[in-house]
């Protein structure tokens, strides 16, 4: 595991963002798209206690001004620049305390993806909600004898995620598929803020950009 943690340094996070990381008015204008797209419809907003589960540089819950959960080294150096709340074990998280947990893309990248269900399960408040995104794979894929540098260990369907949620004490309340912001960077050098998000998720389903599988579930 040790390993597995030490992959996802300062290069990893450079080749999979790029400049993103130093690129702040990107990130507020993605923060304000996942806010948008996701957070508004489920009414949760700064005032509520979140936490972002496996959060990478933290961008997808800043407008929301989320506690952070992440085991990678250099990710907790940046958030810590940040400012932001984080955490980088299980152990010092609070437990039962929160409204909502966020996972973008984490949760195949675990090697016990129940046994992870089960802790944020403990993390969340009473009729809690869980909120999951994860990669749209194709299945089988190609035949390989090589590791790649993303390091999935599992792929996932609706189906198979409803079947772990309720086994790990989560009722499902709506899956969807969802569409990463399009043309996000140009559209809000040219439009304000607020257009640039609505315009940039109106094109992401349009052109089916980098599809994910959306979940919301609650805690029971």
């Amino acid at each position: 595991m040790k390993t597995i943690i030490q992959h996802y340094d300062k290069e990893y996070y450079k080749g999979h963002y790029g400049a993103f990381l130093d690129d702040e008015k990107y990130v507020q204008s993605v923060a304000r798209f996942y806010q948008y797209a996701i957070f508004n419809r489920l009414d949760l907003g700064p005032g509520d206690r979140i936490l972002d589960f496996g959060s990478g540089p933290g961008h997808l819950t800043l407008a929301l001004e989320a506690d952070c959960y992440d085991p990678s080294l250099f990710i907790q150096g940046y958030l810590k620049e940040k400012k932001r709340t984080a955490y980088s074990h299980l152990t010092q998280i609070p437990r039962g305390v929160y409204r909502a947990v966020f996972s973008s893309h984490s949760l195949e990248h675990s090697f016990n993806p129940g046994d992870e269900l089960k802790e944020i399960h403990a993390l969340l408040e009473e009729k809690g909600i869980l909120i999951l995104v994860l990669p749209k794979e194709t299945i089988p894929g190609r035949p390989t004898t090589s590791v790649d540098d993303n390091r999935h260990f599992y792929a996932w369907n609706f189906q198979l995620l409803t079947n772990l949620l309720s086994a790990t004490g989560y009722r499902v309340i709506n899956q969807r598929m969802f569409h990463a912001p399009y043309g996000l960077r140009t559209l809000a050098k040219r439009l304000s803020v607020d257009a640039a998000v609505v315009c940039s998720h109106r094109f992401g389903w349009f052109v089916h950009h980098f599809p994910s599988l959306l979940t919301i579930a609650e805690k029971i």
